[in-house]
């Protein structure tokens, strides 16, 4: 019988309650966030960010930061406890320092707030379940926690802006809504982490594992998404009317793409669930493994934004060019890599989840199908999200997407799997490529052309 997430009824575990096992996941969130910090701060601090730029290392670090994912995934059935939790660490320590970039754009005083709000909401998660042993997959204790973590973010604010950094209405109002963004982001992965304690409850070490796995797909799919909390609210203290217009001619094509992107795939998940229970678990499972592998790409775009938007701003427009080629290249090598161990490990991978046996073949399938196609899948993104608007070009994205998804995948992946009944990984197939064949062809044009460098200031 096919499944999802949402059909599972949940038995008490001998080995402590779901409130108790949530709270766990979300105290290992709250400390990798807090050790993910302190590195990004200490790598600025002590200089060591800028031999990771240059040198390139932050792409050795972007694959041992995959590598780890891999592991863990794949072998959370054999490793022990502490070795689980030990490599959930050394995840946390890699992302600080991939994502160390990150401070050389915003200024502390902003960075801080944004990892606080996330910090605080899930420590706060974490006391609530333990002490008061509710269910946390309901919207009263994430509302409870992000109000908690609402005041305390206005406190630490008001503190700031006695150094300097600025803080306002208009900051906190960033906060609250980048909060609830946050939180509607990881709704379905508390879901998920009901399911682990179901299939695992009869056994205390796997119960541990587990936990610890749910903490990284949360983690890995709240950095991978680009949401408002990353950028911090404390940089928009003092802005002005001409700030505005400019800001809003930038960056609203680039929110309005992310939000378009967002409903497509909302819109995506309906097709397939209308399909079958089974169609949405297979594409479901695919998904949260996406999500991991997805980390690593997401750390090139952020160096490439940094390194391209740096050079633009020196005028340095050959050194722009030959930046934007670099991560190409490197774009391609990473995804060959991450498409390969895929192919490899997807067995292992999948039997995490314990879906039937129907559910399992067809997402194998899928799984291969994104393992083959992952080079055609990631060039758009580095192309778009590490260098067009890294460049200056927000809009040639915005329409490129629109017109692949709204027009040319959404209404395919209709036709196949809804009217001619196509099986899921045939359907899956189609949507992949009627969109990135059509993006690879279009973005690479655009990139010869070199018309996505526009200096903004």
């Amino acid at each position: 019988m096919n499944r999802n997430y949402s059909d599972i009824s949940y038995a008490e575990s001998p080995f402590g309650t779901l409130s108790e096992f949530m709270s766990k996941t979300f105290g290992w969130m709250f400390a990798g966030l807090l050790v993910t910090f302190l590195v990004g701060i200490g790598a600025v601090t002590t200089g060591l960010i800028y031999p990771l730029i240059t040198s390139g290392l932050f792409i050795l670090t972007s694959i041992a930061e995959l590598v780890l994912v891999f592991v863990l995934s794949a072998r959370v059935q054999t490793l022990q406890p502490s070795t689980a939790t030990g490599i959930f660490f050394a995840y946390a320590v890699l992302n600080g320092l991939n994502l160390s970039s990150i401070f050389l754009v915003y200024d502390f005083g902003s960075l801080i707030l944004a990892f606080l709000v996330g910090a605080v909401y899930f420590g706060v998660m974490a006391v609530y379940g333990n002490v008061t042993n509710r269910d946390l997959t309901g919207w009263g204790p994430k509302l409870m926690g992000g109000l908690v973590a609402l005041i305390v973010c206005s406190l630490v604010g008001g503190l700031l802006s006695l150094f300097g950094f600025g803080f306002g209405i208009m900051d906190l109002v960033l906060c609250a809504v980048g909060l609830l963004i946050f939180m509607g982001l990881t709704a379905y992965d508390t879901q998920m982490l009901k399911y682990y304690y179901s299939y695992f409850g009869g056994d205390a070490a796997m119960l541990h594992k587990s936990s610890i796995v749910g903490a990284l797909v949360i983690y890995g799919a709240g950095i991978a998404k680009k949401t408002l909390l990353r950028t911090g609210p404390g940089g928009l203290a003092g802005i002005t009317g001409g700030f505005i217009r400019s800001f809003a001619q930038v960056s609203m094509p680039a929110m309005l793409n992310e939000s378009m992107w967002a409903l497509g795939n909302l819109l995506y998940s309906s097709i397939f669930g209308h399909i079958g229970t089974g169609a949405y678990a297979s594409i479901t499972v695919v998904k949260s493994i996406e999500e991991l592998t997805s980390v690593a790409v997401m750390g090139l775009c952020s160096s490439c934004a940094v390194m391209i938007g740096s050079a633009i701003g020196r005028g340095d427009v050959p050194l722009c060019k030959l930046c934007a080629r670099r991560h190409m290249q490197l774009t391609v090598g990473l995804s060959v890599l991450i498409g390969v161990s895929m192919l490899a490990l997807r067995q292992p991978l999948l039997s995490l989840f314990g879906v039937s046996q129907a559910v399992r073949e067809d997402a194998l399938a899928v799984l291969a199908i994104c393992a083959l196609e992952m080079v055609l899948h990631n060039v758009p993104a580095i192309l778009v999200m590490g260098i067009f608007r890294a460049g200056g070009d927000t809009r040639y994205g915005l329409i490129i997407d629109c017109i692949t998804m709204y027009l040319i995948g959404l209404p395919l992946t209709m036709l196949t799997g809804l009217y001619l009944h196509w099986s899921v990984p045939m359907t899956y197939l189609v949507m992949y490529l009627s969109e990135d064949i059509v993006k690879c062809a279009a973005y690479l044009l655009h990139y010869r052309s070199g018309k996505w460098i526009r200096p903004v200031i």
